[in-house]
């Protein structure tokens, strides 16, 4: 015999949590643009109980509009969700496209009631970065010297297709090098016109981006970029980024980019951690990340907030010959007498002008008498340059000596997160177009690891049914 919905959901099933949780949140619908299919005469759905129908699915790893919508049909969990109201995979689509402002607030609320709970440490931040598969085929992502073998084959097929014409008026049919099977007179001259036409289209793209200066123009996504990725491939993406707090590895701030790079992410990241924790002038939060995120101009940045302490390794240089004893890094700097000592225990002078931005140290009378020249320069002396750049290299450097430990906590802190999402929550790939929608798919994908990360603390403590009560307790 049917029973209610309410009956067939336990107390402690992870619907009910995430639906209490999203309750005691500081959320009103006023903040949300009202979802439905007005244009149909439906009422309108409750947004904050749409905000509960993404969370679920994404938590669960059901991503796409219309498998989402398909999920309301059969899943008793969410039918008790729901109310067993089914709402159509545009009006689902339309919300997560409608509400980009308040599914950050949500993210921003989600981690005020994480702190009220002693869930953050706000002391330890780790950012960390990785390349999300966009919406874009690679085919449709275009290179300077793609384009241009693609004009060269087309170039070729047209020549082709004008010889055949002349040579062969008043044949019927033909087969020639191009797999042209029997191909009358009116079908090569559709074919020689479809391909002037790609010739132009190519062109106009060329001097597109000759105008722009741009190495790459993707057709699907125009926002998205080939970028590298792991195992030495590469793919058109986005580039992903978080920062997770060390005591109970919740994600406090994230971000989408499209630079291939995180070399200009440090400070944008740093920022977004200090304003989602509500850190105060007088505290101060450590933020470590690898080095791929060093950049002097960045470190700057970030030392104009007195907040951030920024631990960031330092990317290697290489040695100008084959021996690595001779590398720059192990040159010497004193600030005192303002020289460098080699390896060999010899002193660089500085022989700039005060007033010069660039400083060059060198000791050519060492050089010169030096039985080991030949492993360290192949020029006349070696020559060391020193600029504002150099003096935060050696700061930096010296910072993550001092705290090797604390660097130590960077792998599993930031790389964990992501292997998660990836694994098991399916985030694997964007599904939206465009860097402001992806922007706020990836949020969403966020707060659903941070309920499956809060939800884990509990469950792992045998407190899972207590996390309502807590949450009401503590609000």
């Amino acid at each position: 015999m049917f029973t209610s919905f309410d009956d067939m959901v336990s107390v402690d099933t992870i619907v009910r949590i995430i639906d209490e949780i999203i309750n005691q949140m500081n959320l009103s619908i006023s903040d949300f643009v009202n979802g439905g299919v007005s244009n149909f005469g439906r009422p309108a759905h409750n947004p904050i109980l749409l905000l509960k129908l993404y969370i679920y699915c994404y938590f669960n790893g059901i991503r796409s509009s219309r498998k989402i919508e398909k999920e309301c049909t059969r899943n008793i969990e969410l039918k008790w969700l729901m109310g067993e109201i089914v709402p159509d995979h545009k009006c689902i689509a339309n919300f997560r496209k409608n509400n980009g402002e308040a599914i950050k607030k949500t993210f921003r609320e989600f981690l005020t009631m994480c702190d009220m709970l002693g869930l953050l440490g706000k002391s330890i931040v780790a950012v960390d970065g990785t390349k999300v598969r966009a919406n874009n085929s690679k085919k449709k992502c275009y290179t300077p010297n793609k384009l241009q073998e693609m004009l060269n084959y087309f170039e070729k097929r047209v020549i082709e297709y004008e010889r055949i014409l002349t040579e062969n008026d008043e044949k019927e049919d033909y087969k020639e090098s191009l797999d042209l099977k029997r191909t009358n007179i009116n079908d090569i001259k559709d074919k020689l016109k479809e391909t002037k036409a790609k010739i132009d289209e190519i062109t106009t793209r060329k001097k597109e981006m000759q105008i722009k200066n741009i190495k790459q123009i993707t057709m699907t996504d125009t926002d998205s970029r080939l970028m590298k990725t792991a195992n030495k491939g590469s793919d058109i993406a986005y580039n992903a980024q978080i920062a997770v707090d060390s005591k109970n590895h919740i994600i406090v701030a994230t971000d989408v980019t499209n630079q291939v790079s995180d070399v200009e992410q440090l400070s944008n990241m740093s920022g977004k951690v200090v304003e989602n924790l509500n850190i105060e002038k007088d505290e101060k939060i450590i933020i470590i990340a690898d080095k791929g995120y060093y950049s002097a101009a960045e470190l700057i940045k970030c030392s104009e907030d007195k907040r951030i302490d920024p631990i960031v390794a330092i990317p290697g240089t290489a040695a100008p010959v084959s021996d690595e004893k001779y590398n720059i890094d192990n040159f010497k700097y004193d600030e005192v007498s303002d020289t460098y000592k080699c390896p060999e225990g010899s002193n660089l002078v500085n022989v700039s002008k005060p007033t010069s931005k660039e400083q060059v140290y060198k000791n050519a009378d060492a050089c010169q008498t030096c039985e080991n020249r030949n492993k360290c320069t192949k020029a006349a002396c070696r020559e060391i340059s020193r600029t504002e750049k150099s003096k935060i290299k050696e700061e930096a450097k010296q910072k993550l000596s001092d705290n090797t430990e604390i660097y130590a906590e960077r792998q599993k802190l930031a790389e964990h997160p992501f292997g998660t999402m990836k694994a098991t929550l399916g985030f694997t790939n964007y599904l939206t177009r465009g860097i402001e929608s992806v922007k706020i798919e990836n949020i969403l994908h966020i707060l659903a690891y941070n309920f499956k990360r809060v939800i884990n603390i509990y469950k792992n403590k045998g407190e899972l049914c207590l996390i309502n009560k807590l949450i009401t307790e503590t609000k």
